[in-house]
């Protein structure tokens, strides 16, 4: 399992900088960090889940989902289990109550007690060290991609915290802004390529829209 520490350490030697001496640890994982938030908005996991109604109606409060960032399909199923996907807008819409998705539905159909919800939804890519992650979700293709943009993160980071240091060289600011900018363009190209070889079955713009804002429909 690839961990924080892994991604830190080849993200130095990309730096050429294996002491840490330019670049320190709380500086790597803020930029590690930056990179997999950029990572998680292109190539978020798919997860499922299904909850019973335990009491029906149009307004339902949905229990946390783990790591969740927004939904992609909303079914409802009975007994038989047949599938009846929902229409978002039009049967159904929700928006995020702290960690929980207050869902309404405004449509004909809307669940009843006993009945069930099948719901898919994009959520967050995990890194075994960063923030509390035991394990790391990260597919494998996306390793090399998040050094090189944790890299250019960092780059830029350093660069910001020169720009505030009294007697600093405005020449080694601007070596490191062009570092980190070439880094980002690298990475922002693997990512786009990526995104091509991999389908996640989302509609055409579906990881632009404002389903990726916080409020939805």
């Amino acid at each position: 399992m690839t961990t924080l520490t892994e991604i830190q350490t080849r993200v130095s030697q990309v730096l050429e900088d294996p002491s840490g001496t330019r670049f320190s640890t709380v500086l790597l994982t803020e930029a590690v960090r930056l990179a997999l938030n950029t990572i998680d908005q292109r190539a978020p996991r798919l997860l499922t889940t299904e909850i019973t109604v335990t009491a029906g109606g149009r307004d339902q409060l949905l229990p946390a989902l783990e790591d969740c960032l927004y939904l992609v399909n909303l079914s409802l199923f009975r007994a038989n289990r047949t599938l009846s996907e929902m229409e978002p807008e039009g049967e159904f819409a929700y928006q995020f109550e702290g960690d929980q998705i207050h869902l309404h539905f405004s449509g004909k159909r809307y669940p009843k007690t006993g009945e069930g919800l099948r719901i898919t939804y994009a959520a967050c890519n995990r890194l075994g060290g960063l923030d509390g992650a035991v394990s790391t979700t990260l597919p494998g293709a996306y390793e090399s991609p998040l050094v090189t943009g944790a890299a250019g993160h960092a780059c830029l980071l350093h660069t910001a915290r020169l720009a505030g240091t009294y007697g600093s060289q405005p020449e080694e600011a601007s070596r490191l802004l062009a570092i980190g900018q070439l880094h980002l363009g690298e990475f922002e190209q693997v990512l786009s390529s990526l995104k091509v070889l991999q389908e996640f079955g989302f509609p055409p713009g579906f990881a632009l829209d404002s389903w990726d804002k916080g409020s939805k429909f």
